[in-house]
């Protein structure tokens, strides 16, 4: 559509499919997320059963369908951060920290002694994963005061407490840990001279991104816990109604 025949449009008219197209967009996105995530997550449950050593130190060589799934979802995520209705600028620094994690620190981690921090941050990662998309999912379908709904919540705005704290930590670990052979492969670096007297190294964002943890975290961790405080007030607030109803 041109911009002539934008401006001849109401404003009402100019907004209505938008919100429904978006709306859908979520909703396969919703899908799509919870469906991957629940797979990731028990494959990983069942190849720690199954081959617990080497699912647990060296899951990278051991499992990389996994990772390449994981690499994809977390693409997926990037292309819908414009859809989110959460602030834009928090959504984007996450998506890029977790796009970080899975297309560079992950492949570019030394993982010298063997040590289970991939492995455990990847499960932290899955399990938040898995409940938070089912909850949206489920709360688009008008479905979040069913048994099912109640349970996703409970899952969810519980999860995190302990979920998000370690798996932070083993991203955080793991970037900082990779910058070393980032820098040394000079991956997505324009060092000089060049054409227009400019220098970057991906690995000096990675120390920036690793420092910001300390300030961003906190904030994401606060936030969180004021949503589970709003959510378990919203239920009592529900079961008091529904008790006055009966």
């Amino acid at each position: 559509m041109s911009s002539t025949q934008a401006n001849t449009l109401t404003p009402g008219q100019s907004n209505v499919p938008f919100p429904v197209f978006g709306e859908n967009i979520t909703k396969l996105h919703n899908f799509v997320q919870t469906t991957v995530w629940f797979s990731l997550l028990f494959t990983l449950l069942f190849n720690l059963i199954t081959n617990f050593h080497d699912t647990q130190y060296r899951i990278r060589e051991t499992m990389p369908n996994f990772i390449l799934f994981y690499q994809l979802i977390q693409i997926d995520q990037a292309f819908e951060v414009s859809w989110q209705k959460a602030n834009v600028m928090s959504i984007a620094m996450q998506t890029l920290a977790r796009l970080t994690f899975g297309i560079v620190s992950l492949p570019y981690f030394v993982n010298e002694p063997n040590t289970p921090i991939v492995t455990l941050t990847l499960m932290m990662f899955c399990l938040v994963e898995s409940f938070r998309y089912a909850f949206y999912l489920i709360k688009q379908l008008g479905k979040e005061d069913t048994s099912l709904g109640r349970f996703l919540g409970i899952v969810r705005y519980n999860s995190f407490i302990i979920c998000y704290p370690i798996g932070a930590l083993g991203d955080w670990l793991v970037l900082w840990w990779a910058r070393g052979p980032v820098y040394e492969a000079k991956l997505l670096s324009v060092e000089m001279p060049n054409t227009y007297n400019f220098t970057f190294r991906f690995g000096d964002l990675m120390a920036v991104m690793g420092i910001s943890y300390f300030f961003v975290f906190p904030q994401i961790y606060l936030y969180l816990l004021q949503q589970r405080k709003r959510y378990f007030l919203s239920q009592r607030e529900q079961k008091n109604s529904d008790k006055k109803d009966e």
